[in-house]
């Protein structure tokens, strides 16, 4: 059998895409924490989960980054947090609530450091959602505590009037689930 350049080279690229195949990572699937949160108080509906450390973009005015480098960081954590039916602050069902100043404490469960941090406004193709890469203290079980207040904070207005304006907002609320941790893929 003759074995032409051409052949020879179709050989070398297939291996070379079949060993590249073999060295991917494997992606880690979103993971929910818990179920849907419902604040009639707020009007809000909110839900939490995490996965592998994502590669995300954004600086402050400092031109500080916002987000946690992926090789510096062992998940991804996410809220999305979406007005409820019959919301009084003029969004509708399922839309996004922006402007929302949204920090975290992770508890380690048995004692240890107090994780604290913000997750920020990001888009992805789910849409809107706050966010951060998080860098935990080992594998276990932690206690997850968001803190979610309100656009007022940073300078998000309302109308006022009789005739157009919308409810006061609502005051700081926490949510809290349980987050057990193990090695995701990176």
């Amino acid at each position: 059998m003759k074995v032409t350049i051409q052949t020879h080279y179709s050989l070398m690229l297939l291996m070379l895409l079949l060993v590249g195949l073999f060295d991917l990572p494997v992606v880690q699937a979103e993971t929910p924490l818990g179920a849907l949160v419902t604040r009639p108080d707020a009007g809000l509906t909110i839900t939490a989960s995490y996965e592998a450390p994502l590669a995300l973009e954004g600086s402050n005015a400092s031109n500080q980054p916002l987000f946690l480098s992926p090789d510096k960081a062992d998940l991804f954590l996410a809220v999305n947090i979406r007005a409820g039916k019959g919301n009084k602050n003029g969004f509708g069902a399922g839309e996004f609530i922006p402007y929302l100043t949204v920090s975290y404490t992770l508890q380690r469960q048995g004692g240890g450091e107090t994780l604290r941090g913000y997750l920020h406004s990001l888009v992805g193709p789910k849409g809107m959602k706050y966010g951060n890469n998080v860098k935990l203290t080992g594998f276990g079980s932690y206690a997850l505590t968001l803190t979610i207040e309100p656009p007022i904070k940073v300078g998000f207005g309302r109308h006022t009037d009789l005739e157009t304006g919308v409810s006061r907002w609502w005051k700081q609320l926490q949510v809290e689930w349980p987050l057990e941790y193990s090695a995701l893929a990176k």
